[in-house]
């Protein structure tokens, strides 16, 4: 029996069996060190996005302390004025306004919830 086993061809086979046990044995752990990698580089990507996104938010919070901020949009936007001021609406040939004033209500209602909408219309009836 040890003459058999001797044989390059039954050393052979024997040396490609281990061969491929140690290959899958080594395979499922491989795939998921890959894996965890790729997941990794994803939520490193996503975590610098959302700094990013923090960092803009900031600014924006910083630009809205600034009070001569706050004025420039109230005025832009709302078209406020300061007592005493006046008020000009710019109209073209046509009769149509160039920069029309925004809608009283033009906020999407699909995005806010009933109570919001609620408290907004209260608001809005003081």
């Amino acid at each position: 029996m040890a003459g058999k086993l001797s044989t390059p061809a039954v050393r052979a086979g024997i040396l490609a069996l281990v061969a491929i046990a140690i290959a899958l044995s080594l395979a499922v752990p491989l795939r998921s060190f890959v894996r965890q990698a790729d997941e990794n580089a994803a939520l490193a990507a996503d975590v610098a996005a959302k700094e990013a996104n923090v960092d803009e938010l900031t600014s924006k919070i910083a630009q809205w302390r600034d009070k001569d901020y706050v004025e420039a949009q109230a005025r832009s936007r709302l078209s406020y004025v300061y007592p005493g001021e006046t008020t000009y609406v710019v109209v073209d040939e046509k009769g149509a306004v160039t920069n029309p004033l925004p809608p009283p209500n033009a906020t999407d209602l699909g995005s806010r919830s009933w109570y919001e909408r609620f408290w907004d219309s209260v608001d809005e009836a003081r």
